[in-house]
């Protein structure tokens, strides 16, 4: 996941900071990198999102 995290951060879609918490160890704290509305839009032109995106899960 850090490998995948790392990626995002050089291309510019997020945002990552590691932030140390002393002793209870180091952790990256993540922010998107690219207005919400475009990934919205990404999302929904993509074929194999498209087929869940109205998913709703049953509650039973």
């Amino acid at each position: 996941v850090s490998d995948i995290i790392n990626e995002l951060d050089m291309l510019g879609l997020v945002y990552a900071r590691v932030i140390s918490r002393g002793r209870y160890g180091r952790t990256k704290r993540i922010k998107i990198g690219v207005p919400l509305n475009l990934i919205g839009d990404i999302l929904e032109k993509d074929p194999r999102i498209k087929g869940v995106a109205d998913y709703v899960p049953r509650i039973t």
